[in-house]
């Protein structure tokens, strides 16, 4: 793959087989993580989920971490990361503590503790810091299994390398600014759409909850969420927040995309939210967004899921054309005729050349540690 170079947004999905990772390089070449998942063993042992990628001889974690300096290097950044950003607290997105490995300054390895232990990380953000009371202490710590660690690995950080932490601030958009050069490229931002259940109003820097029962939403439904825009290219990442209800779940409040899609507008790409699980990709999301290009993180044999799959492709939701990638193969049984919609599975990397008026999108080999090109989209003019 033709180098990063000063101009350029690069936005690489990490096909790891065990969670969310996303690696953006900025126009000016900051670096910044967007989570770092290690879901464990579990469902792969279950036969429902998929194998690490490349292969088993390291964790997830050092992938992670690889990748990064791999990617970084003739950056402004090479080997750092100049951001890392947590959407919530379930593992996929951060690592499991059942799965992690002792470490050699006080806490375990897993995830973004991994990550962080082998790729320096000036700030941290994290939808809780620093009382991981939000909402309150009892509800946060409900689903945050990996607590304990992650608060041993954020002290030791702050304390002995110099990261620094920030809480995920609604509305904001300048949490995530340019570091290097940002003058250079004033038509770059990020938006800080959504976080604690809570959703920007459109206006300055304001936000209004999306939920009337705070005791009934899970963790999921705190995920943050961003809208990065360069130029007229745009792209959406809001973690797991769900769009539509399900029985099994406490709140039936879940249609979060919806109020959210619609103070986004239209994207040019959309990162799946919950990996196009059973809850998400509505309808209205997609008719509000109408993505040119959709994107599944995959770490199980059924994401995404074959109703999102059929929304994400009828061209009554929305018309227009729109191309379909995934991580991993994991799903391709159970989609069965619907998994051929998709480019093929591996690093996808979504390119956005110097103004943000054109894009291409490649796939790298992901069973390989030589990140071959194994596919790349037409140039597309926004």
């Amino acid at each position: 793959m033709p180098a990063w170079q000063e101009g350029y947004m690069d936005i690489h999905h990490i096909a790891t087989g065990r969670g969310d990772a996303i690696l953006a390089i900025l126009p000016d070449g900051t670096s910044w993580l967007q989570d770092a998942g290690d879901c464990g063993t579990d469902w792969f042992a279950s036969g429902q989920g998929c194998a690490i990628l490349p292969n088993s001889t390291k964790a997830v974690g050092e992938w992670i971490a690889d990748y990064v300096k791999h990617f970084t290097e003739g950056t402004p950044s090479a080997g750092e990361l100049d951001y890392a950003w947590l959407t919530h607290f379930h593992g996929d997105h951060i690592g499991t503590a059942a799965n992690a490995i002792n470490g050699d300054k006080g806490y375990k390895l897993t995830g973004i503790t991994m990550v962080g232990d082998r790729v320096k990380i000036h700030k941290l953000v994290d939808r809780a810091w620093p009382d991981y009371d939000v909402p309150t202490r009892e509800l946060c710590m409900r689903e945050f299994y990996l607590y304990n660690e992650y608060k041993l690995f954020t002290d030791w950080q702050t304390a002995n390398n110099g990261m620094e932490m920030e809480q995920f601030e609604v509305g904001a958009e300048n949490q995530f600014a340019m570091v290097h050069n940002p003058d250079a490229w004033p038509d770059f931002s990020v938006r800080n759409l959504c976080g604690n259940g809570y959703v920007w109003t459109g206006t300055g820097t304001s936000s209004e909850p999306m939920y009337t029962d705070v005791a009934a939403l899970d963790e999921n439904m705190y995920s943050c969420g961003v809208v990065i825009q360069y130029g007229k290219f745009r792209y959406w990442n809001c973690g797991d927040i769900p769009g539509l209800n399900w029985p099994d779940y406490a709140s039936q409040e879940r249609t979060f995309e919806t109020p959210v899609s619609k103070v986004c507008g239209p994207v040019t790409v959309m990162k799946l939210d919950h990996h196009g699980t059973f809850d998400t990709t509505s309808e209205e999301c997609l008719k509000n967004l109408q993505p040119q290009a959709m994107i599944a993180l995959s770490s199980h044999i059924r994401q995404p899921y074959k109703d999102q799959v059929e929304r994400m492709i009828d061209q009554t939701v929305y018309s227009g054309e729109r191309e379909l990638y995934v991580t991993t193969d994991c799903s391709r049984n159970e989609l069965g005729d619907l998994f051929s919609n998709f480019k093929p599975a591996g690093h996808i990397v979504v390119r956005v050349y110097e103004g943000g008026t054109s894009w291409q999108i490649f796939v790298l080999d992901a069973k390989t540690t030589t990140y071959d090109v194994i596919y790349k989209s037409d140039i597309k003019t926004l």
